[in-house]
Order: C-alpha cells, then sequence, then structure tokens
C-alpha cells in the first residue's frame, strides 16, 4: 500500500486539496451566516469531504471484477493519512 505512489496522490487530493477548497468557498460566500447554527452544519459538510474515499468503490470492484486492489490500497491508505489531516483541516476551518 505504502509503495504505491498514485495512492498518495489520490490522497492528498481527497484528503487536502478538496477540503482546503471547500473550506475557502464557504468563507468566501459567508455561508456560516445564511442560517442559524450554519457553522455547525458548514462544519457537518466539511467532515463529508474529508473522510476516506472509496469504501463503497471497492465493494463495487469486487461485484464486477474491476481492479478491486488498486480501489483497496485507496481506501486504506486514505483510511489511515485521515487520522492526520481531518484534526487539521477542522483547525483550518475554525481559525478562518
Amino acid at each position: 500500500v505504502f509503495a504505491v505512489k498514485r495512492v498518495y496522490l489520490v490522497g492528498v487530493l481527497r484528503l487536502l486539496v478538496c477540503p482546503v477548497l471547500v473550506i475557502f468557498a464557504m468563507k468566501a460566500l459567508g455561508m456560516s451566516q445564511w442560517v442559524q447554527s450554519g457553522s455547525t452544519l458548514l462544519l457537518v459538510v466539511l467532515f463529508a469531504t474529508m473522510t476516506p474515499s472509496a469504501s463503497t468503490i471497492v465493494q463495487m470492484a469486487q461485484v464486477y471484477e474491476n481492479d478491486p486492489d488498486n480501489a483497496s490500497k485507496i481506501n486504506v491508505m486514505t483510511t489511515i493519512l485521515c487520522i492526520f489531516t481531518m484534526p487539521l483541516m477542522v483547525l483550518l476551518y475554525q481559525m478562518l
């Protein structure tokens, strides 16, 4: 799992780039002011964008016999990296 470079690319895109873009979009649009408790609702949306990827894709790849090994590598790597990136993204959200 740790030797495949493409898995790291997917992990960085899914766990860092996507959530950072969502944070800046939410802050730039002032979305937390749209509804009462908007900040909490947006934090839930942020959690959805920074969760590990490919959880159901592994099952679909197995059913359709379409490279389940690669999907499971991505799932394992993003789950492990998520332990470190989730607190960082929440901290970034709260700081901005």
